[in-house]
């Protein structure tokens, strides 16, 4: 007897294949294709999906619940519209490995404006620690990169210099220990202070380690106004090609279509002479992040702690407001959100310059003032990449899926609510600008290959029965700018580790989510159980 037997679907197995007609049984967590006649199966509870298509649940590459999974461990956003894993650690910050649970309490106030505030009781230091708290139950899978700003900071701690010898000796052992412990590989942030600070040299180091244990190095590009998105892609193919390390850039953004043909000529070239290179994209012309990224790098030497005592000082906000990169920033497309402060809750969703006429105060002072006064914890939401180059960097085969959302505040951007269902609805169905099967296999095969996630990514027997029943002619999304908080349309079955977290389109109690570490010799999770005859 299966536990769950799911009849009448179309499956799409998430190989890029056309859909075929099966039934899908599921039974100790593992499935079963099921072809002919299935009358006699027998079943705890069987669902007719009516020619719904059943495909594997999808694997986000870009989840900001590094903190939030242990503070809302439901993620209803991630799970309402499909996702089944969700990969944390991103953007250089993941909260192992640390010295101190102080060091954590530290990092954490610096990611406030990206996780939201940290949860009671950090109290772990190694990345056995932290998955150890992060796999008490959630409502998807979730998994780890090692950020660069840990290491960083357990080695040389919030200096913006190049380590030595011996402390990155350090940081390449803090790396190898924390992959051992089950992290898939190494992110950077190139962006957001201190995993700005990194130097190629150190990059390459670190990547050489994530290369011979087998990971991924995940790239949050390097900030480059004056040369655009360019530069930054050539210098993580030179980092992939000097190591041997496979590279992932993460949630890809170029703001004009002409650079997005010139970067994707990159990408091309790259592959073709080995470097193992792919990317992924949210499909909404938004981007967000911490409103203190805007901030110089060189306030956050010492830490957040002194970059506080900075925005304090009158004299430090005058040299932050000569900075020429702000000056090219049109803050009339920055909206703010994640406001606590009760006198400026009412300026939720504004933009940072319409904020400043309202507080007659300059932009860059404004800046400072709500980010000092809210502890560095604001989030913002922006224009990312021009739609027309976004639908390039799609179609592109090394391309993948991904949300990089924020949940956090009352306005925080759509992609985190609407990501993988905008895919299906506008952009399959409507734009056709995929066909379903491959915009499926991006979203699901594509980056469980890429993490190295053994027996997940496909609907194939005895795989994780992590899957997800929509139907392709009325899956949408419903988040927008407006209404970010939404759920999508059209995705009523989703299942993780063969529970039900969706059931007729209502999220249930369930929290079935696992840890999902490096595999070993015998892959992440052993061998799978027996399936009923």
């Amino acid at each position: 007897m299966f536990d769950l037997l799911i009849r009448s679907g179309r499956v799409l197995d998430g190989t890029g294949n056309p859909w075929f007609l099966a039934d899908v049984g599921v039974h100790g967590g593992r499935l079963t294709v099921l072809r002919g006649d299935t009358s006699r199966l027998t079943a705890t509870r069987t669902i007719d999906v009516h020619g719904a298509v059943v495909c594997p649940g999808f694997v986000d590459l870009h989840g900001h619940a590094g903190l939030l999974a242990l503070r809302e461990p439901r993620r209803d956003p991630a799970v309402l519209q499909g996702v089944t894993t969700e990969l944390v650690g991103l953007d250089g910050i993941s909260y192992a490995p640390l010295p101190s649970p102080e060091a954590v309490a530290l990092l954490a106030e610096l990611g406030a404006g990206l996780d939201g505030p940290p949860p009671s009781g950090l109290q772990w230091t190694s990345v056995a620690e932290y998955l150890e708290r992060l796999g008490r139950g959630a409502g998807c899978n979730e998994a780890l990169v090692v950020g660069n700003a840990p290491l960083r900071l357990s080695a040389l701690g919030w200096d913006d210099r190049a380590p030595s010898a011996q402390e990155l000796g350090r940081m390449a052992a803090l790396l190898r220990q924390g992959m051992q412990e089950g992290a898939l590989g190494l992110s950077s942030g190139l962006t957001y202070p201190p995993s700005s600070y990194a130097s190629w040299g150190e990059l390459l180091e670190l990547c050489r380690v994530v290369r011979d244990q087998g990971g991924l190095y995940i790239t949050h590009l390097r900030a480059a106004p004056d040369a655009g998105v360019e530069d930054s892609v050539r210098e993580a193919i030179a980092v992939g090609g000097a190591s041997g390390v496979a590279v992932h850039v993460s949630n890809l953004h170029v703001p004009r279509a002409s650079e997005a043909r010139r970067v994707l000529t990159l990408v091309d070239s790259a592959r073709a002479r080995g470097v193992d290179l792919t990317f992924d994209v949210s499909p909404y012309p938004y981007t967000n992040g911490p409103l203190a990224a805007f901030l110089p790098p060189w306030v956050f030497r010492g830490g957040p702690r002194e970059a506080m005592k900075r925005l304090h000082r009158q004299e430090d906000r005058r040299i932050i407001a000569s900075d020429p990169e702000l000056a090219r920033q049109d803050f009339s497309q920055v909206l703010v959100t994640r406001f606590t402060r009760s006198r400026y809750r009412g300026l939720e969703g504004a933009s940072l310059a319409a904020i400043a006429e309202a507080l007659g105060r300059p932009i860059v002072e404004t800046l400072c003032q709500l980010l000092s006064a809210e502890h560095l914890g604001l989030s913002y939401v922006g224009l990312g990449s021009d739609p027309t180059a976004l639908r390039q960097l799609l179609r592109h085969p090394a391309s993948m899926v991904a949300s990089g959302g924020l949940v956090a505040g009352q306005r925080p951007g759509p992609r985190a609510y609407g990501t993988f269902p905008m895919v299906l609805g506008e952009l399959c169905r409507e734009e056709r600008l995929l066909n379903l099967p491959e915009a499926v296999r991006k979203m699901t095969s594509l980056p469980a290959q890429r993490l190295g996630l053994t027996g997940r990514g496909l609907v194939k027997d005895g795989y994780a029965a992590d899957l997800v029943v929509f139907h392709p002619e009325r899956v949408r999304s419903r988040a927008s700018l407006g209404a970010p908080h939404a759920s999508p349309d059209g995705i009523d079955f989703v299942l993780v580790n063969g529970e039900l977290v969706v059931d007729g389109g209502r999220r249930t109690a369930a929290l079935p989510g696992r840890v999902l570490r490096r595999a070993g010799p015998e892959g992440a999770e052993g061998s799978p159980p027996a399936l009923p005859q």
